[in-house]
């Protein structure tokens, strides 16, 4: 009763304003996040090329992303009530930088390791913004889940045709995804300086077990919809050289 009655206090004093002005700051990330992965599954081809992979290869090289990702939304969603405050500018930082990496990695091994570093960074800022958008629909009682993940793939659509059209003219994938990372961390600074929210407290639950099929189902959802997003772009390219 009293962590209740505190979170309803807490609750009172975020004002409109603050609401908004986070919910405008976390649609940012919500398309900057979309527009990374956008330019990244246009850029794939190129970065193929560049190290040499097979297809063999570069599947194995490719589920380095899962690989990182999913101790990574452990771990932030560990911490996603103690870091809460500063979680979504912290995460989209370390992912416009790790973000980058890839487009520099000059063998097929380094390529692996640079994924890595961008697979955890990615599976920690989506713990972070999904987290953030919850609460934002808890503080505020309303309703904003919807749109910022209608955002995320408005930025992905935009990025991976932005990224094609500049391939086209002559980009190099370093440049692109150099200039999103950019993006990124503008949103970051952006974020920093967001409203903190009340922290609603951890309730104990017994559905653990449902609730860990529910997470692998989603995590497998999660791997083969970024395998299909980078495939189609190598089959587009490679295969019917479009």
């Amino acid at each position: 009763m009293k962590s209740a009655r505190a979170c309803a206090g807490s609750k009172s004093t975020t004002s409109s304003t603050d609401i908004y002005s986070s919910s405008v700051r976390l649609a940012a990330a919500f398309a900057a996040f979309g527009l990374w992965w956008g330019a990244w599954a246009a850029s794939l081809p190129a970065v193929r090329r560049g190290v040499g992979a097979t297809n063999a290869q570069l599947g194995v090289i490719l589920l380095a992303v899962a690989l990182a990702a999913l101790p990574a939304m452990l771990l932030t969603g560990r911490l996603s009530n103690r870091a809460a405050p500063h979680l979504v500018w912290l995460t989209l930082a370390i992912f416009g930088v790790a973000g980058v990496l890839p487009a520099f990695a000059s063998s097929r091994w380094l390529l692996f390791v640079f994924l890595l570093l961008a697979g955890a960074g990615s599976g920690a800022l989506d713990v972070a913004i999904n987290a953030r958008a919850n609460s934002l629909e808890t503080v505020g009682s309303i309703r904003v889940m919807d749109g910022m993940h209608a955002l995320y793939s408005a930025g992905v659509v935009v990025g991976g045709v932005g990224t094609g059209l500049l391939r086209r003219a002559g980009a190099h994938p370093s440049a692109i995804l150099g200039g999103v990372c950019a993006v990124v961390l503008l949103v970051a600074a952006a974020n920093a300086r967001a409203a903190a929210l009340p922290v609603t407290p951890v309730r104990q639950t017994a559905l653990v077990g449902p609730l860990l099929v529910v997470g692998a189902v989603f995590a497998v959802s999660a791997l083969l919809e970024s395998g299909v997003e980078a495939w189609s772009a190598l089959l587009l390219e490679s295969g019917l050289h479009s």
